[in-house]
């Protein structure tokens, strides 16, 4: 048998259909949610630093990439046997249906680990027999086709996760740098309460903080300081910015171009 012959399965528009069929179900079940998670999360991006380009290719990886190599195991199973081509092609179908279904199940019920997964597999059975059956089904399946471009296009380009996919370089006013050798040190303690270092008379305890209230004795300590917001990002935000934080900005510095590291600490200085 030839070669061009053996890779006829494979361009079948009926074998193409089913890819796209198994490419959706895994967009519905893995790609999806982890865009809608990290997309409510962007900040994770921005704390590892995660470039442009990474971004783009990952939702391209995880998107098309992935689900587009997945969906060629049926066809390659075909190769030696029908047989294989459709118990492959289905046990895939449960197997995503199931992924799909049981983030829902789990916020919707308080289910033992043995219910948990009973709930999931049951779910893939059925539209795994669904898709064995029906045509419609089918259809509705390849209707739905169009995900596979429409949720990386939304996450890249209508999410949080845009301001850095186009983030550019913001122009700061020129400024005077102020030579000096005494050093500045920001420390942000995150998540650190004040209370808890504070004796009845709301003195530092010197007993269990011997350093801390060193510290304090030799400088001005604002003991009724707070943060702005419960959010680190927003408040680490404020403190160098001297603002209060904007709703559905992350910390950059092109959304904060004016900052403790970039401007003046007094008109016309930076100190550095």
């Amino acid at each position: 048998m030839h070669s061009s012959q053996k890779l006829q399965p494979l361009l079948r528009a009926e074998t193409l259909g089913q890819s796209l069929h198994l490419m959706i179900l895994f967009n519905l079940a893995l790609a999806q949610p982890l865009y809608d998670l990290t997309s409510r999360q962007a900040e994770f991006y921005v704390a590892h630093e995660t470039p442009p380009a990474w971004l783009v290719l990952g939702a391209l990886l995880l998107s098309i990439c992935l689900p587009g190599l997945l969906s060629l195991v049926p066809p390659l199973f075909g190769l030696f046997s029908p047989k294989l081509e459709k118990s492959s092609r289905f046990a895939l179908v449960v197997l995503l249906s199931a992924l799909f279904i049981l983030p829902v199940v789990n916020r919707s019920a308080d289910l033992s680990i043995a219910l948990f997964i009973a709930a999931g597999v049951l779910f893939g059975m059925i539209v795994g027999l669904a898709y064995s059956r029906s045509r419609i089904f089918r259809m509705f399946l390849t209707c739905l086709s169009p995900g596979i471009v429409v949720f990386p296009f939304f996450f890249l380009f209508f999410s949080p996760v845009s301001q850095l996919v186009f983030s550019g370089e913001e122009e700061i006013p020129g400024v005077e740098i102020a030579r000096s050798r005494a050093p500045v040190f920001v420390i942000v303690f995150d998540e650190f309460s004040t209370v808890s270092l504070l004796k009845r008379d709301l003195q530092i305890d010197e007993r269990l903080y011997p350093n801390f209230a060193r510290l304090a004795a030799g400088s001005h300590w604002f003991r009724n300081a707070t943060t702005v917001s419960l959010e680190t990002a927003k408040a680490v935000s404020s403190i160098v910015t001297g603002t209060f934080p904007k709703p559905d900005t992350l910390p950059t510095a092109s959304n904060h171009p004016v900052n403790l590291f970039s401007s003046s600490l007094s008109p016309g200085i930076v100190g550095t």
